[in-house]
């Protein structure tokens, strides 16, 4: 028996249990678990993830913040491991919208074969879900900064710049004498510049508009990014098959000849 997910209408991934698995995801998975530091060295996975531990620690790899080791014991009686996978289930893997079935928490604690393989499939899912949207989000704060920053610091134009003198209620009906021609000090002392005139604040543009086409931007870059690492994913396996078509030929040519030179002799 294995586990599936279905996602429900409060949008969690529901975990339970099917007759379905595929040799080749698991090999992915292997080759994705090697790049994870872990405290125990992977000789049996069903046994080493039963009480939950490891996962605990792939998941806090991932999102140290997520995670406090301290609240996960290493255990052999299936007791604790129930415990364990309880609290990783409501505390860490509720936070991934992940939710494992009584049934799927049982056979994870007994070490069923071929159970926490997908359950880590799905859960490497979820994980790569949440930094796409943790990337996301911090690309869509960096594009709203510089925005901001180019709002609030315009370039000056020429005219801007250009000085002029204010009238004085004084020289109104006079006619002062300017020896030689050399402007009057009160000339410079009510020299003015005007100051540069700042563009509207960003707060008159369309917020809502400008967001939601934010918003479909990053879905229509998520939707690629999904799928050309689905395609990726695809052209592994067929490379697997392929390897295991030539494999299976090869044994089966050895087995012709083998029989053939039988009936020779």
């Amino acid at each position: 028996m294995l586990v599936s997910s279905r996602r429900d209408h409060d949008g969690f991934t529901r975990v339970d249990m099917v007759d379905y698995y595929d040799d080749a995801e698991l090999e992915n998975l292997y080759q994705w678990l090697d790049r994870v530091p872990l405290t125990r060295p992977k000789k049996n996975l069903a046994k080493d993830f039963s009480d939950g531990v490891l996962v605990a620690e792939v998941i806090k790899y991932y999102f140290p913040r997520m995670v406090d080791l301290h609240n996960y014991s290493p255990a052999h009686a299936d007791k604790q491991k129930m415990e364990n996978w309880y609290h990783l289930n409501r505390k860490v893997l509720y936070r991934l919208d992940l939710d494992l079935s009584d049934e799927v928490i049982r056979a994870l604690v007994k070490s069923k074969k071929k159970v926490v393989e997908r359950v880590l499939m799905l859960l490497r899912l979820q994980i790569d879900k949440a930094m796409e949207k943790m990337q996301r989000h911090k690309e869509r704060v960096k594009h709203l900064q510089a925005s901001s920053s180019k709002a609030s610091s315009p370039f000056p134009t020429g005219r801007e710049l250009i000085p002029h003198k204010s009238v004085s209620p004084r020289s109104i009906g006079a006619n002062p004498v300017i020896p030689h021609s050399h402007p009057s000090r009160v000339g410079y002392s009510q020299t003015e510049f005007t100051l540069p005139s700042l563009p509207p604040a960003i707060n008159n543009v369309d917020r809502s508009l400008l967001e939601e086409k934010e918003q479909e931007s990053m879905a229509k870059n998520e939707t690629i990014y999904i799928l050309n690492d689905k395609l990726t994913r695809l052209e592994q396996l067929l490379h697997l098959k392929d390897m295991r078509i030539e494999d299976l030929e090869s044994r089966l040519n050895q087995v012709r000849s083998l029989n053939y030179s039988r009936r020779v002799t």
